[in-house]
């Protein structure tokens, strides 16, 4: 009867795998175009036996790096090298995963150095592990990219790679002299101890500390990409001298630390990116200065020398005041300020200074010149800083420009690491023009379960709108007139650049914002249209989506929103399969869109996803306004299970948020890899919870297409359209400092003010813009809250008496006028 039953088991659990894993019917391998990208995968595949994962009480602490296997028959006995404190606190209480099970390994010996926070391990396994020797490790150069790969938080991400880049140098770690570098590469709990490596596969350090709050003097903030490592010729000497290591007292010698008789492999770059990277750091080296107020932080540049003196120009974020300004040089020299202007429109104050030493100065063509420079959606950009503290002085932060415009068109966003301190630090693109400067971020998003961490939010100021203020040091109110006239095209050099360009190109009209409508309130998501037919004189469009974008219980209508000119349109119906979060909404128009192509759907073939390779999100992140933003990353971890459903998931670290779910993600050759759905916002560790960062999921097209394939035209619901008036109102209130309007208007108190009125609306030619809404059915109304309570479960068909008051000429008139619903 035992045998039956677990029989039976089997044969259940086998039914739910082969369900489960059900994919197009061929799958190829990913070729990168990029020589750039191919070397990270290939990196990447090298070093993914070299990393252990160590645990405490079921969490993943921290990770190890293999230095050393003793070859035998079956167990082999290893030697690891991470960092020390949290080998001191758990000590044997710690164990060792070799392998994506939950199988252990127990530690069998220990040394310890506390004080260059190095540990050493060693124990016993059969699993297939790769070492680390003396002979590879290497030295490293701000500006070079980075790959890290550890165990983040749990078994599920074991040995999860991270891609970044080398930010600072030659940094103090705890008590010690200038033995660190910092890196952006997401770091979480897990994967201190992880090793860090070049694009030759070398070592080149330890992840250490990582930052994750900071105090301002206005609230707490998080903080994003700064890791510090121990730089590997720190502990080089550990490796060369293993047998010196004292496993019986449990200590590593102070001797076998900073031995400058070793040597170490120079890093030479052989890819056009990253010597770009390098190349422009050194470019910029000494262009910046700290600034500091009370508690306040802000970075800045100096970006002009007045001729035959000892003079300069700083440029900054804007201060109410300037009592207790601090301008630093190269981290320690107070520069003395004799003048200050604000320019707090742009958001910015300029500075005169005086050196007792030479400054190095940048040259703007967009502030000297008037030449200014376009932004591209997808192009690599630049920033140097300083967040958190002194210490990090002319930190070299990398960024993707996420949206060329945001609100006004002086504003920009991007999805780089923007920290407190990095408000009025330059940005410039990878030719080294000066694109713009810091202004702040989004640090938290509030959510239905509370605050989380927003990843990737930054607004900057467009140099072409602010030159001319700069230049001048004065401003004018009207913006539109300061921008420069002369812009040029910027052409990108670098092909891997280049490549990210062309895929938001192509993809980013096709990527829309899907906004459900529950009547009591309406949230968003991102969605990708994929397919048209042709039906008479319309076309009907497929926009792929996830499940719990827009499914509820009330969901009333669907409307899709473009991220260009194009009108927003109501969808037709829609259908989804809730066991894979997987949504399809469909709406008709005249027009003929262009729609991503999707080969996984269209021929059933689909390239595998790879650890290491890059991948471009596109969607609407935290706000409806914010369509079309664009974030880069990496494949962390190719394929996981999700919710019942192997291999559904594909883990990067790409940023997104709430708002990015059911957008796409690409890889590099602009193949769709799959819908993006969620990420962690937190982790729960022996040390409390801890802010995730970079920890984010998109669903697999491989295994989402037989699904979308297998939809039937009898599968799809109707969206009940809301009826109505087709007036769009705001509170008076809204316009309180807009001296053109208020003129116009026959009311300067509380009052509802008609901003537009649809074509479609019944009310359309009878009720115009500036009209002032008094009553509803007779009823007094001042706040757009009350006419919304006043109409609210209004039904197609039904009527509403509005009362206006309207200018005509010296006399205000009141008119009344019947409104049908539509």
């Amino acid at each position: 009867m035992r045998k039956k039953i677990l029989g039976i088991i089997i044969t259940l659990l086998l039914v739910i795998t082969l369900v489960s894993c059900v994919e197009v019917s061929k799958i190829e391998s990913y070729v990168s175009p990029s020589d750039y990208e191919d070397r990270i995968i290939e990196v990447s595949k090298g070093i993914e036996n070299s990393t252990v994962a160590l645990s405490y009480e079921n969490d993943i602490v921290a990770s190890a790096v293999v230095i050393d296997i003793e070859n035998s028959v079956g167990t082999k006995e290893v030697t690891a090298i991470t960092t020390a404190e949290l080998v001191n606190e758990f000590g044997n209480d710690l164990k060792v995963l070799s392998n994506r099970t939950n199988r252990t390994s127990n530690i069998t010996a220990m040394a310890i150095n506390l004080d260059y926070d190095i540990a050493v391990i060693k124990f016993e396994t059969n699993s297939y592990l790769t070492k680390v020797g003396k002979n590879d490790l290497a030295n490293h150069s701000i500006g070079q990219t980075i790959i890290t790969i550890g165990t983040t938080a749990d078994v599920d991400r074991y040995n999860s790679l991270k891609v970044g880049m080398i930010n600072n140098a030659n940094l103090p770690y705890k008590e010690l002299g200038n033995i660190a570098f910092m890196h952006d590469a997401s770091n979480n709990p897990g994967e201190k101890g992880a090793g860090i490596f070049d694009l030759d596969g070398n070592l080149i350090g330890l992840n250490g500390i990582n930052h994750i709050m900071t105090e301002t003097s206005d609230d707490v903030e998080f903080v994003l990409g700064m890791t510090l490592a121990i730089e590997a010729k720190t502990f080089a000497g550990v490796l060369n001298n293993l047998d010196e290591i004292d496993f019986i007292n449990n200590d590593i010698p102070e001797s076998l630390f900073n031995d400058s008789s070793i040597e170490l492999k120079n890093y030479d770059s052989s890819f056009a990116y990253e010597k770009a990277l390098i190349n422009l750091n050194t470019t910029l080296s000494n262009t910046t200065v700290t600034v500091s107020k009370d508690f306040d932080l802000a970075s800045g540049l100096i970006y002009t020398k007045l001729n035959n003196s000892n003079s300069y120009w700083v440029i900054t974020k804007d201060f109410e005041d300037f009592s207790n300004l601090k301008i630093i040089y190269n981290g320690t020299n107070e520069l003395e300020i004799t003048d200050s202007i604000r320019l707090e429109d742009y958001y910015l104050s300029i500075h005169k200074v005086n050196s007792a030493i030479p400054l190095n100065t940048y040259t703007s063509d967009a502030i000297n010149n008037q030449e200014g420079i376009e932004l591209v959606n997808g192009q690599t950009l630049v920033t140097v800083g300083t967040p958190l503290s002194t210490d990090y002085y002319q930190n070299f932060n990398i960024a993707t420009l996420s949206k060329t415009a945001y609100g006004q068109e002086q504003i920009f966003m991007h999805d780089g690491n923007l920290n407190f301190g990095q408000a009025g630090a330059p940005i410039f693109n990878l030719a080294g023009e000066l694109v713009g400067f810091n202004i702040d971020k989004v640090n938290s998003i509030t959510t239905l379960t509370g605050q989380i961490l927003a990843e990737g939010l930054g607004n900057a100021l467009n140099i072409n709108y602010v030159a001319n203020a700069i230049n001048n040091k004065t401003f004018n109110n009207n913006l539109d007139e300061e921008v420069l006239t002369s812009i040029n095209s910027y052409e990108s050099t670098i092909e891997y650049e280049q490549l990210i360009i062309n895929v938001v190109e192509k993809n980013n009209r096709n990527t829309v914002t899907v906004i459900a409508d529950a009547g009591s309130g309406s949230g968003h998501g991102s969605g990708i249209i994929f397919k048209k037919e042709k039906i008479g004189n319309k076309y009907l469009y497929y926009v792929l989506t996830n499940e719990h974008v827009i499914s509820g219980k009330e969901v009333m209508e669907i409307t899709i929103q473009f991220n260009d000119e194009r009108e927003s349109i109501l969808a037709k119906d829609f259908t989804n399969a809730k066991t894979y979060d997987l949504g399809i909404v469909r709406f008709e128009s005249e027009e003929d869109f262009e729609v991503t192509k999707i080969a996984a759907i269209e021929k059933n073939e689909g390239l595998s996803p790879i650890k290491g390779q890059t991948v471009i999100a596109l969607g609407t992140p935290d706000s409806s306004d914010r369509s079309g933003y664009v974030t880069t990353g990496n494949i962390t971890i190719p394929t996981s299970i999700y919710g019942i459903i192997l291999k559904l998931a594909v883990n990067h670290n790409a940023p997104i948020n709430p708002g990015n779910s059911g957008g796409p993600l690409f890889n590099l050759a602009g193949e769709l890899i799959g819908l993006n759905v969620s990420k962690m916002t937190a982790f729960n560790t022996y040390a409390g919870t801890i802010p995730a960062e970079g920890v984010g999921t998109t669903l697999n097209i491989n295994v989402l297409s037989p699904i979308i394939n297998s939809f039937k035209e009898a599968d799809y619901q109707i969206v009940e359209k809301r009826a109505r008036m087709g007036i769009t109102v705001s509170d008076l209130s809204v316009f309180a400092g807009d001296k053109e309007l208020l003129p116009s208007l026959p009311v300067d108190e509380d009052a509802i003010v008609v901003v537009e009125v649809a074509e479609t609306s019944d009310a359309f030619g009878r009720i115009f813009a500036n009209d002032i809404i008094t009553h509803v059915n007779g009823e007094k109304v001042s706040l757009v809250s009350g006419l919304a309570a006043l109409i609210k479960g209004k039904k197609h068909g039904e009527t509403v008496e509005l009362t206006i008051l309207r200018l005509e000429g010296n006399n205000n008139v009141e008119h009344k006028f019947v409104i049908e619903f539509k």
